[in-house]
């Protein structure tokens, strides 16, 4: 099996996922009171996930990014210090 998407198209759009959730966590940092946050992240993981899904011959890649541990996990234990 083959990836679907030319190698360097792949990383370049990796890279722009990566740069984008990064932006994400810098909003969610600066502004902890934004109620669109949730929203936002929701929408960029599914947009990475139908990527990752179209472009890689299995399903092994979309399954390690939707089931791998998060930053979110740690917004949560700082909460639960309160």
């Amino acid at each position: 099996m083959k990836i679907h998407t030319p190698l360097n198209d792949v990383k370049d759009q990796l890279i722009t996922f990566i740069s984008e959730g990064y932006g994400i966590m810098g909003e969610a940092f600066m502004n902890s009171y934004n109620s669109e946050i949730p929203n936002i992240q929701r929408r960029w993981g599914n947009k990475v996930a139908e990527y990752l899904v179209r472009s890689f011959p299995t399903k092994k890649e979309v399954g390690q990014f939707l089931h791998t541990p998060g930053p979110e996990y740690g917004f949560n234990l700082r909460d639960s210090d309160k």
